[in-house]
């Protein structure tokens, strides 16, 4: 006879995967979060970034995985964002590899930073840099690049993560009046420790999963760092942080709420 928790315990992962089937049937939603507002035929010209975070690959390419690929060489962004949480562990880099080689373009300007599952690596700032080198991908560290794209001036920064890493805030802001400012982070409780230190910056964060699991509309569990953010864009200080739901899970593999999503910026081109 099967006693009553035990009947519990065995029916609560079959319903947790049927709701996570419900909630999720569009994988993957590009968000166009456009910036400053574009005509029709500017958004033709614009400068395209897409964001993509929280990718927890372990050893195969799932099917969020492929399609958030399809997604992003549909859109064929000019800058590609990876903010972090990108492997669960060290078997899965080849895994990262390939899904990487299946992404067209943008050439050259493709950027990562780490986040708090990266650093169950040994010596995970030196095996990722490898990794993300291999494809063709530049990780920041505590650091910034310069880079034009369609006419337009950008610098770039990422910054270590928030939990396991060494975050250096003094990188940040110094930029020339000229270029528009992006900063990386995984966690998005950091952009509270970049406020003052720069204006007009456009902040790109991962690590909530929008939620991951909502229930009846409310987050129960929010991970460490997240600040007061889960998904979408905010005004913090003088500076925009926009906070996407990443594509993979962690802990539970499942989303009850929250769908997986990539977000795009637009910006007008050669201002």
């Amino acid at each position: 006879m099967i006693q009553p928790a035990s009947l519990s315990h065995r029916l609560i992962p079959p319903l947790l995967i049927a709701a996570h089937l419900l909630f999720n049937r569009n994988i993957v939603i590009p968000v166009d979060m456009t910036k400053p507002r574009l005509s029709p035929s500017e958004k033709n010209n614009a400068v395209v970034i897409a964001q993509v975070t929280d990718l927890h690959f372990n050893q195969r390419i799932t099917r969020p995985h492929r399609r958030a690929a399809r997604a992003i060489n549909r859109l064929s962004p000019d800058i590609l964002l990876i903010t972090g949480d990108s492997v669960n562990n060290s078997d899965a880099q080849e895994t990262l590899k390939k899904w990487l080689a299946g992404i067209e373009g943008p050439e050259n300007q493709i950027y990562a930073v780490l986040g708090n599952w990266e650093y169950n690596i040994l010596n995970p700032r030196t095996r990722m840099k490898e990794t993300y080198v291999q494809s063709g991908v530049q990780l920041l560290v505590n650091n910034s690049v310069e880079t034009e794209v369609g006419g337009r001036h950008f610098r770039i920064t990422g910054l270590d993560d928030g939990i396991y890493g060494n975050v250096d805030y003094s990188v940040c802001g110094g930029a020339d009046a000229a270029a528009t400012e992006l900063i990386m982070i995984h966690e998005p409780g950091l952009a509270d420790g970049i406020a003052g230190r720069t204006t007009g910056a456009t902040i790109f964060a991962g690590h909530t999963h929008g939620g991951q699991i909502r229930i009846l509309g409310t987050v129960p569990i929010k991970p460490r760092a997240s600040g007061d953010y889960i998904e979408g864009a905010y005004q913090v200080a003088s500076n925009r942080l926009i906070v996407s739901r990443g594509i993979g899970t962690s802990s539970l593999p499942i989303r009850m709420g929250p769908e997986p999503d990539i977000r795009i910026l637009r910006f007008r081109a050669g201002e």
